[in-house]
């Protein structure tokens, strides 16, 4: 805040610079959150090592970043009702990532402070997620190598230390939303999608089974030719961090993000086979969407009180970098297929211009749990003094109350540039 004198600045009428002003900050194609998220805002950790200057100095240590944002609404051992959150704690060096964790923070009074219940060594890109009632978590174990190690899985018990089993050997994988039936659970992987009956050993690898990876099915050629865009001259499409969903037919989903670099606002949608042993693209070309992503983490979940699918995910504020994550913004859908943008949910507050901010901050990799009439979400934010967007200074917890009042039709679309 600043205070402008009766007499103005440098010549110039208090309305004149205000109009200055304005036209330096404003983004009209971007409004004001009209809720009241951003003030739920609760740090839940603060990288206070983030000195990202030192990174380029050998003889300085690294920072923390934090990354792999996880949220669950479940109940303790006491019967308490209870949010968990998770989070990888992420040694950066020159670009580098040489050395990880993940940990698990609890609350019982509906994420206003938090405790740390749970620590786990060289876990990377960490999902938390219940079935029957018990919380397991599933990640990526990096070895001694920093982009070698193993898919793992592991059952969690609070304040204990939790033994990883290797679900598959020699495989990466990310962020990602699973999806729990009463009697099947479906992770999409970024090797293919794996499923397990909720009465199996979910430790033991033999109890799952795995569908073709998604790059047998999809191309830099393929987008291409549906879309008639071009990517990045090195770039190729990849899919990531997705989203297990329950279709209106009866069938399972994967919604995977893609990079598709220089082009955002795509995601590509696959069906899981009856046999749950194939992967398989819709037809007509709809597998690939038009979903208000930029090229970041959403997440999609099912809400069954209002019967829609519900999306968290960046926003454009910049039609010239299609990976700006400093707006978080809520969409629906009946069908998987057809978005239509709702609301902004959080916005960047630094005193800098689209372009900039775009740079430098962030709300990013959220996940999202609903909480009785309210959306629970934890954020790897970036804001204040960062050296890029891209590195968490913040794991932070936001609310949004009683989401359901934004699914409703809008007489203005927000964001006009996703649909270039």
């Amino acid at each position: 805040f600043f205070h402008v004198e009766d007499g103005g600045i440098n010549g110039y009428s208090n309305q004149a610079v205000l109009e200055r002003l304005r036209l330096f900050f404003d983004n009209p194609e971007m409004p004001e959150p009209l809720g009241d998220t951003e003030q739920t805002r609760v740090v839940v950790e603060d990288a206070v090592d983030y000195y990202p200057e030192d990174s380029m100095d050998a003889s300085e240590p690294t920072y923390t970043s934090y990354y792999s944002p996880g949220i669950l609404v479940a109940k303790d051992r006491e019967g308490n009702r209870v949010i968990y959150a998770s989070n990888e704690h992420c040694r950066v060096k020159s670009g580098a990532e040489p050395a990880s964790a993940t940990v698990i923070h609890k609350s019982l009074d509906g994420g206003l402070t938090w405790k740390t219940v749970n620590y786990m060594d060289r876990l990377k890109w960490a999902t938390i997620f219940l079935v029957k009632d018990q919380m397991y978590i599933i990640g990526f174990l990096k070895d001694s190598d920093v982009w070698r190690g193993d898919t793992v899985i592991g059952r969690v018990n609070e304040g204990e230390d939790v033994e990883l089993h290797v679900l598959r050997p020699n495989a990466e994988i990310s962020c990602m939303s699973p999806l729990i039936t009463d009697e099947m659970i479906y992770l999409p992987t970024d090797f293919g999608m794996a499923s397990a009956s909720v009465n199996s050993n979910l430790l033991d690898a033999e109890s799952w089974t795995v569908t073709q990876s998604w790059d047998q099915l999809v191309s830099r050629e393929w987008f291409t030719e549906i879309t008639g865009k071009s990517l990045v001259r090195s770039g190729t499409v990849q899919c990531m961090e997705a989203s297990a969903v329950m279709g209106r037919d009866g069938a399972v989903y994967g919604l995977y993000r893609t990079e598709c670099q220089p082009n955002g606002n795509y995601a590509i949608l696959f069906r899981l086979s009856e046999d749950r042993t194939r992967l398989e693209l819709l037809q007509e070309d709809q597998s690939l969407i038009r979903l208000p992503t930029t090229v970041s983490r959403f997440i999609v979940r099912y809400d069954a009180i209002s019967d829609r699918y519900i999306c968290v995910s960046n926003w454009w504020l910049t039609k010239n970098f299609c990976r700006a994550r400093n707006a978080l913004g809520i969409s629906m859908s009946e069908d998987l297929i057809h978005w239509e943008m709702l609301e902004v949910l959080l916005r960047d507050r630094e005193m800098m211009n689209a372009e900039c901010a775009c740079w430098k901050n962030a709300f990013q990799y959220q996940d999202i749990d609903f909480d009785g009439d309210d959306i629970v979400m934890t954020i790897r934010e970036a804001t204040g003094f960062t050296n890029t967007f891209h590195d968490g200074k913040y794991l932070t917890f936001y609310r949004v109350k009683n989401f359901r009042s934004l699914l409703r039709p809008k007489e203005s679309k927000h964001g006009l540039y996703w649909m270039d």
